[in-house]
């Protein structure tokens, strides 16, 4: 049994980081700002609805179809959304358009195999109507008219009349010079007048055979603002990048100094955390396999995934051999200066160690959510940051959605690792100086968090900075596994909320609970295991 001790302290800074929480989160309500919270609403329709209800438009259209596979994946108009949420018009635009031209939406891809033809179609996610389709091919249509035969007038007579019957007022729209690719025609028709923001409705038909094989909706943006979110977008990529290239820096620093100190150091220690890295790192690579493989239609579509289940899986090794060095050449640097910062199985404290470390965690990590929370409504404030929805990183576009929250384990234990336990003493003794021993890591850590949908790039940069700090703070006061369990507890609790809001039926409330509960529920196991603790060890500061 483990006395329970009270940690006054820390009970007081999770009670500051719950107002602050909530606090912030009433400020934004009450001054209706919502732009550090997208809103994604709960579909209404589910993913196999969604594939109903495109199959039963293609049969409608196409007459009947030999479906051979089917897949779906959930999507946004991320372009549209950034453009919305930074002229402060995405209300005005889901009153006026979301029922007609939604951000968010089902993406449906069927194969027939009676045409060989690939089709995707959009479908809404608040009803199951089709609002846009089109083919990876020139499907085989229903009609005796030959593709040659069509001119370029019978097919913007063709596109006009499908457009008019769709309830489409064409006096409105300006028509664009028709494309022909392949004697199929691409005709568009732009708004006259704008009436959101800068933004100008555009419809595009695809005419082929005198029958209508593709129609899109969409919003041409100024080319203002398209430049600005790809540039913020592709600063986001190079800060990242710089990151990773960064970690790599740190793997061959520790692989380094682990052969120049060999003789000091045990390499039996630190297998286990490599590994349950690594198995979970594989498993979220094989989960997110639908958002990777958006493009499965395409040619060598094959080819592009076996590739990138090669690349991915190869930097998760790299990884893992960074979280393995650094770990076994952390721990004999730190120990030199007097402190061992990651107490092993075999000592006596160290189930006692994990349950109060698991306890510290759960106290932080409503601190740094606080924290976390005031610096999105600062930055909102000062410098109108905002977030839109990413399809690339949901819980939508996962194999298995329930095992999404595990990867909050994968990076507390390689970040904690890797820029906490290794960075600091690394830098302490390059620098000499904490602060900078400190920053330098955060600094790192945080450029890998820029490519999120989240602009301007560098508020993520700001934000998980100042995280790292108190990341920093908890692991030099606490040692390695409260810094673990806080950064776990963290993320565990934002993926399993997620995962709860998320949920298509009662068993993922229970699953993102599960999640929730996980922390705890190992360190009671763990320590349950470690019988050794007597009582009076039990009372750790």
């Amino acid at each position: 049994m483990i006395p329970h001790r009270f940690n006054a302290k820390l009970f007081l800074l999770a009670v500051i980081g719950f107002i602050l929480f909530f606090g912030s989160a009433q400020l934004a309500a009450y001054e209706k700002d919502d732009s550090m919270q997208p809103e994604l609403a709960k579909p209404l329709v589910s993913k196999a609805q969604a594939i109903a209800a495109a199959t039963q438009f293609l049969n409608n259209k196409y007459s009947a179809l030999i479906v051979t596979d089917s897949s779906i994946t959930y999507e946004s108009s991320k372009a549209l959304s950034a453009y919305l949420q930074k002229n402060n018009l995405t209300k005005s635009y889901k009153i006026k358009y979301n029922k007609l031209i939604p951000l968010d939406y089902w993406q449906v891809q069927i194969w027939d195999e009676l045409s060989s033809t690939r089709y995707i179609v959009d479908v809404q996610m608040d009803q199951p109507r089709v609002f846009g389709w089109q083919t990876g091919e020139v499907p085989v249509l229903a009609v005796d008219e030959k593709a040659d035969s069509t001119s370029e007038s019978k097919a913007r007579k063709t596109a006009e009349g499908f457009l008019k019957q769709e309830g489409y007022n064409l006096s409105s729209y300006e028509p664009n010079p028709a494309v022909i690719n392949d004697k199929e025609y691409l005709l568009v028709f732009e708004q006259l007048k704008a009436d959101i923001g800068d933004a100008k409705q555009k419809l595009s038909v695809r005419v082929y055979a005198n029958d209508i094989s593709a129609f899109h909706i969409s919003f041409t943006i100024p080319e203002q603002d398209s430049s600005w979110i790809s540039n913020q977008e592709r600063y986001g990529q190079i800060m990242s990048l710089v990151s990773l290239l960064c970690m790599l820096i740190f793997a061959i620093t520790a692989l380094v100094l682990s052969i120049v100190r060999r003789k000091l150091i045990s390499f039996s220690r630190g297998w286990l955390l490599t590994i349950i890295f690594l198995i979970i790192s594989v498993v979220g690579t094989f989960n997110t396999l639908p958002s990777a493989g958006m493009k499965l239609g395409e040619t060598n579509a094959q080819v592009y995934l076996i590739i990138y289940l090669i690349f991915t899986i190869g930097v998760n090794i790299l990884l893992a051999a960074a979280v393995y060095f650094s770990l076994v050449t952390g721990v004999q640097m730190w120990q030199q200066q007097g402190w061992n910062p990651w107490p092993r199985w075999k000592e006596a404290r160290f189930g006692t160690d994990v349950f109060y470390g698991m306890g510290r965690g759960y106290l932080i990590c409503i601190f740094i959510i606080g924290v976390q929370q005031l610096l999105f409504l600062i930055a909102g404030k000062s410098f109108h940051a905002f977030a839109i929805n990413d399809p690339g990183q949901s819980e939508y576009n996962m194999l298995w959605p329930a095992l999404f929250p595990l990867l909050a384990w994968m990076a507390a234990i390689s970040e904690e690792i890797i820029f906490r336990f290794f960075g600091i003493i690394l830098f302490q003794k390059l620098v000499r100086f904490r602060f900078l021993a400190i920053l330098i890591p955060s600094v790192i850590w945080a450029l890998g968090h820029t490519s999120y949908s989240l602009y301007p790039s560098y508020t993520r940069l700001i934000e998980v900075t100042v995280l790292g700090f108190i990341f920093s703070y908890t692991f030099l006061r606490y040692g390695l596994i409260t810094a673990i369990f806080t950064h776990a507890i963290m993320d565990s609790l934002l993926m399993g909320l997620s995962l709860l809001y998320s949920a298509e039926d009662s068993s993922y409330i229970l699953i993102g609970i599960f999640y929730i509960a996980l922390p705890a529920l190992l360190a009671y196991s763990i320590r349950f295991l470690k019988r050794r603790s007597v009582p009076s060890e039990a009372a750790i500061p």
